[in-house]
């Protein structure tokens, strides 16, 4: 039996109700069973429950084995010490919190509806592209709106711990810290690894010092890139790499290996070198990226932000020494928006938090509804299905149930499969 299989029956309450005593035999009474943590700490905060006479608000932990608890370190961790009721499938030892309380056992081995476990059993085993794959069509619209938003703000929760680890890694430098996340996007999923080392071993302060020339900004990401030698022919390439060495002497800069960079079964327009070029251009032309972005309120004004073209030289080149057809590289709409639910969005969410100013808070939420909802290969997959998203804030909460959720069979910390077991 798993762990996750107890959080669902406590959080549906699929066990017999009545009566329900704990192991001393003290009547339980739940009030509010909790809302289910899905990061570190009791597994259900904010319960409700009536021991006896005495109405207590607090979480609650459940493992298969009472003995967990302590096995698990609870009784030393402080973040414990508010747990109200330990719900176990087989009593074998008491617990107590880190103040020396003796917690208060609700044993579920004999009270487990005997439909629950098979119907477990089925959805996790299925082989489909989502577990609920067969059944999915059964899910009504008033499940499916109320769970893409606890979906959408999960995935932002997730995204702000990202986020915070960059800020203090950057010493709470927001602009450092966004350039860094602006950085990697460029990366596109394929290339993120490749942009993330980029921007970690090239400070920000470095890109103002070039911010008067493309060219020069250029250089110093071709060469930081690891993309530059001194065997290249084309003129413009060994301007590059001159200019790229005496910074790299003069700031003591290491390139990062070329061997990070991925180009197999990509269009030319999303190569690196095409990248590279268009994210110089954007550095070279956007300063202090935090204040500018606070003060951009609107899908249209951050569209233009990001609308910035790559130097002349890339207009016939996706790669450094070998000419292509002629083709400006602009950063698309579709591309401006990609960068927007996956830099802004996030970006004003976590400021917001950080700062208590619920102004970018609403205004993160905002534009995720207002931009047009992605369009990739799991998107279409959910189409598929007849699961549309209508903005950009429901196919971001699509990704995060089918990466986070689907793809991990956390099937019963789903609503969607919840409703699926219960009919």
């Amino acid at each position: 039996m798993q762990e996750a299989f107890l959080h669902y029956v406590w959080k549906h309450k699929l066990f017999d109700l009545t009566p329900l005593k704990t192991t001393c035999g003290l009547p339980i009474k739940i009030i509010h069973s909790g809302e289910h943590n899905f990061h570190s700490g009791p597994d259900f905060h904010a319960a409700r429950l009536a021991l006896g006479e005495t109405e207590w608000s607090g979480n609650i932990e459940l493992h298969i084995k009472a003995s967990e608890w302590s096995q698990h370190g609870h009784q030393y961790d402080p973040a414990y010490n508010n747990v109200i009721l330990h719900v176990v499938y087989q009593h074998d030892r008491e617990a107590f919190t880190l103040s020396g309380r003796q917690l208060p056992v609700l044993e579920l081995k004999n009270r487990i509806l005997p439909e629950a476990y098979p119907r477990f059993i089925k959805l996790t085993r299925n082989q489909a592209w989502i577990p609920c794959q067969p059944q999915i069509h059964k899910v009504p619209a008033m499940v499916w709106k109320p769970w893409l938003k606890q979906l959408m703000q999960l995935r932002l929760e997730r995204r702000k711990d990202e986020w915070l680890r960059v800020f203090f890694q950057t010493h709470n430098d927001w602009d450092e810290c966004l350039y860094r996340k602006v950085t990697e996007r460029f990366g596109f999923g394929v290339n993120d690894a490749g942009f993330r080392m980029l921007a970690a071993s090239l400070p920000y302060k470095y890109i103002h010092r070039v911010s008067d020339s493309l060219e020069k900004a250029e250089a110093l990401l071709f060469g930081q890139a690891g993309l530059l030698n001194p065997n290249l022919q084309d003129p413009y390439g060994q301007q590059l790499f001159r200019d790229y060495s005496y910074m790299r002497h003069k700031w003591k800069l290491t390139p990062i290996p070329p061997v990070v960079w991925k180009t197999a079964r990509m269009r030319p327009s999303n190569f690196p070198a095409v990248r590279l070029a268009q994210l110089a251009a954007f550095l070279q032309s956007r300063k202090r990226l935090t204040a500018q972005i606070k003060n951009l309120e609107n899908v249209t004004q951050l569209s233009g932000f990001f609308s910035v073209k790559a130097s002349t030289y890339w207009t016939t080149h996706y790669v450094l020494d070998k000419e292509s057809k002629p083709r400006i590289k602009q950063i698309s709409k579709s591309t401006a928006h990609n960068l927007i639910i996956n830099t802004v969005v996030p970006f004003l969410y976590v400021y917001g938090m950080y700062r208590q100013e619920q102004k970018y808070i609403d205004r993160a939420r905002i534009l995720a509804e207002q931009l047009k909802a992605e369009t990739n290969h799991i998107i279409r997959s959910w189409n598929r299905l007849n699961i549309q998203a209508q903005h950009a804030a429901e196919s971001q909460a699509l990704l995060e149930l089918h990466n986070d959720f689907c793809k991990k069979k956390k099937c019963l910390n789903c609503e969607v499969a919840a409703y699926l077991l219960k009919i």
